[in-house]
């Protein structure tokens, strides 16, 4: 066998079985050479023919009659648009920690300075013993583990490009001693390995680094007497006086200390390095942050109370939870909050079951980013293949409001259109949501699930919501209106294509901003003053006009003739320049055009009477949302019919996604026929998969952990059920028992061929590894499962 982690192990069948692996994975031909001596297509690299056959397996024809070319380019397409959403998908994941990273660099900071302070303040015998380390809890509950995977790596690196000195433990490698988590720390610091280092070989470091430490080169024979006087005492401390530069940064830098997963590290180890550093290590300006994976509650299992309360000063910071995090993952990579268009967007459906997926996965937004993926690579492997799809690729690139480039699918200027309309709604209801409390009930998820419905802004839960915002938008003040145009303007100039599509919507919020201003810190006597005419009046304006209207149309029923309106005399409507100071103000000005244009109607009609009613009630900025809203929400960008192009709509392609990968591969391995559909069960014969017979032999006999028997038991398996090959018979017995010979040993070749092939999927997945500790080649189980019922 050949194993990954020990190399070479025992042969078990000689030449033959090594020879078996060629016929799994046979090596490319070696290169020829074409006619006239020159190299072949593939002579400098031998591989890249069978690269590209590969590549062109994974795009088959999706029409009869496309050319090889054609599946190139969608294959290039299919790699720009999912590399690009991974990308994005990283970044906006990785953007939900960043104003935690940087209150955590504020925090270690000023931890530093302060302990620089104390330790100078109090002198190298005042605080030996005495030191309380200053430490930061890092929260990440709510959030699943696997999410967590480059938190800390992440956290770590930003502290280190900050200028300080960072050094990352794990659990395991605390080790049983401190020495070994200080050899880490020491090779983190300075990139030196000192085997059983101490927290004097720290210290010792830390006084060369920066020449003499926070207290400077001093004498440390004794301390100072208490009574002798401050200068003395002065002296003695030192300062940073004979430093050079880069003992004077390095003075300044911070000394940090990550350990991640803090909660799940062997109590006594742990407890020993944080006395070890806190008692032994008191020179060293030295900041901790922890990582916890539930709560703070989680570090009394690890620490008794005595010495966190003696040993640790502690901060707290809460890292953003699953939710936070698909919220942001939708609105930067999905709704173009980033200042860029996704270039793919996905159906209803694809969106539900990823979404399904994300909670049936104890919250882990991970899973979102390889759904979305799985999505899109079934778009361009199964789409139809026309001259516009392999342009689907510039358009990650391409800015809306140009012309379109070259190989742009015809249409796309207006499917990235309805987009814009459709994502800025998006944005708007959730920032108005979050701007008046209503958050759980209007997350980004969940409206970019259900807004994809294309009759939910018209359905009574699509109304519901927006009545809600309406109501909310209507009790807040003034000020908050105002902030929430400003917020909601912001948000449409960072989506792509919006500032033209929606210039009407975007000027109208302009105006709304203006009114608040105009009318901020303005009592309501105040406003009345400056409009030039109080509540009533305006009242008694409006009864004036009306009896002055209802006596014209009397008079004109009476003289019909010469009661005829002249179209010259009528007022023209106000113009987009007219500028009122307060909205008092422009209210009586709309009082007076309405008044003026019922002087000119036409005897016996009603519309200037409701145009002077609706003119004196103009809806507000809360109507307004409401229906710009339920404009902007009404049609998807998927349902134009361009968008088939650039729209993955294949939800079945997630079936692959299991929210219990351990489970699903177990039950994949010893009950087959219930993945593959099968009647009844399959058992043990020649037609089980080779990784399942493997698998199943394994856990029925105990004797299989060595790898010679455990071959031999698949052999019988396969030999027994399978058909057996014979030679030609010559007519001669010698003969023809050389053949059959020749028959068995291939037909055996072939067996250890599949028996390696077996072990190696078992190994990948991590079932299995090699039994390192015993001689020969012997097989350790590395996953328990309970048996499936």
């Amino acid at each position: 066998m050949e194993w990954e982690t020990e190399g070479d192990g025992e042969d078990l069948g000689g030449q033959g079985v090594d020879r078996a692996f060629t016929l799994l994975h046979p090596a490319p031909p070696s290169p020829k050479k074409a006619k006239g001596g020159k190299p072949g297509v593939h002579a400098l690299d031998p591989h890249a023919h069978v690269a590209r056959d590969l590549l062109l397996a994974g795009f088959p024809p999706c029409f009869k009659g496309e050319e090889v070319p054609q599946r190139l380019r969608r294959a290039a397409a299919s790699e720009a648009c999912v590399s690009r959403l991974k990308t994005s998908i990283s970044e906006a994941v990785a953007a939900t920690d960043a104003a935690v990273f940087t209150d955590l660099l504020d925090f270690v900071r000023s931890s530093h300075a302060s302990s620089r302070g104390l330790l100078a303040s109090q002198g190298r015998w005042g605080g030996a013993g005495k030191r309380a380390l200053p430490a930061g809890l890092v929260l990440a509950g709510g959030v699943n583990a696997s999410d967590h995977a480059q938190t800390f790596p992440a956290l770590a690196s930003h502290l280190r490009n900050q200028g300080c000195y960072v050094s990352l433990l794990h659990p395991n490698s605390l080790g049983k001693t401190p020495s070994a988590a200080l050899q880490q720390v020491i090779k983190d610091f300075a990139g030196l390995d000192s085997p059983g280092a101490d927290t004097q070989a720290l210290a010792a470091w830390y006084q060369d680094e920066t020449g003499g430490g926070v207290l400077g080169n001093m004498d440390c024979e004794a301390p100072a007497p208490a009574a002798a006087p401050r200068a003395a005492r002065s002296s003695q401390r030192g300062g940073g006086e004979g430093r050079s530069a880069a003992q004077e940064a390095a003075l300044q830098a911070p000394l940090v200390l990550v350990v991640e997963g803090t909660d799940m590290a062997d109590p006594g180890a742990f407890r020993d390095l944080i006395l070890a550093l806190s008692e032994g290590c008191w020179e060293v300006p030295l900041t901790l942050v922890l990582g916890l994976t539930t709560s703070a509650a989680a570090l009394h299992a690890v620490l008794s109370s005595d010495v966190l309360e003696r040993c640790l000063a502690c901060s707290f910071f809460n890292l953003a939870s699953a939710m936070d995090r698909l919220n942001r993952l939708v609105s930067d990579a999905l709704l173009g909050g980033n200042g860029r268009w996704p270039g793919l967007l996905f159906s209803h459906a694809v969106v539900a079951r990823a979404w399904d997926a994300c909670l049936l996965h104890h919250f882990s937004t991970g899973v979102i980013g390889q759904a979305l993926r799985l999505a899109a690579l079934s778009h361009f492997q199964a789409a139809a293949a026309g001259r516009g799809l392999a342009g689907v690729a510039g358009l990650l690139d391409w800015v809306p409001g140009q012309r379109d480039g070259p190989g742009v699918p015809a249409g796309t200027a207006e499917v990235v259109r309805c987009w814009a309309r459709w994502a800025v709604g998006l944005h708007w209801a959730a920032l108005a949501a979050r701007a008046l409390g209503q958050t759980r009930a209007c997350p980004y998820w969940r409206l970019y699930r259900d807004a994809l419905d294309p009759g939910w802004a018209r359905a009574a839960a699509g109304q519901a919501t927006l009545r809600a915002l309406e109501a909310g938008l209507a009790a807040a003040g003034p000020g908050a209106a105002r902030a929430l145009a400003r917020d909601l303007r912001a948000a449409a100039l960072r989506v792509p294509g919006a500032k033209e599509a929606l210039a009407e919507e975007l000027a109208r919020l302009r105006e709304f901003e203006r009114e608040e201003e105009g009318n901020e810190g303005m009592t309501d006597e105040q406003r009345e003053e400056q409009g030039g005419v109080g509540i009533e009046q305006q009242e008694e304006q409006v009864g004036d006009a009306v009896g002055e209207l209802t006596n014209q149309r009397a008079s004109r029923s009476a003289h019909p003739a010469s009661s005829k309106p002249d179209a010259s005399q009528a007022p023209p409507p106000p113009g987009p320049k007219s500028r009122f100071h307060s909205k008092a103000s422009r209210r009586a000005a709309m009082l007076g055009v309405a008044a003026q244009r019922a002087q000119h109607a036409e005897p016996g009609s009603d519309g200037l009477c409701v145009e002077a009613r609706g003119a004196a009630k103009k809806p507000g900025m809360p109507a307004w949302l409401h229906e710009t809203l339920a404009r902007l929400l009404a049609a998807p960008p998927d349902t134009l019919e361009a968008a088939g192009m650039v729209t993955a709509c294949r939800p079945e392609a997630l079936d692959s996604l299991t929210a219990s990968p351990r489970e699903a591969l177990m039950q994949a391995l010893t009950r087959p026929e219930r993945v593959l559909g099968l009647p009844g069960p399959v058992g043990l014969n020649a037609q089980t998969e080779d990784a399942c017979l493997a698998w199943q032999l394994f856990e029925a006999d105990a004797n299989c952990q060595n790898v010679a028997d455990w071959f031999q038991s698949f052999a019988d398996v396969r030999e027994c059920h399978g058909p057996r090959k014979k030679g030609r018979k010559t007519g001669s017995k010698a003969a023809d028992a050389k053949a059959d010979a020749c028959a068995d040993g291939g037909a055996r070749m072939q067996v250890a061929a599949r028996f390696s092939q077996a072990v190696s999927e078992l190994q990948f997945v991590g079932l299995i590894r090699h039994a390192t500790r015993r001689k020969g080649d012997y097989v350790q189980r590395c996953m328990y499962m309970p048996a499936i019922m």
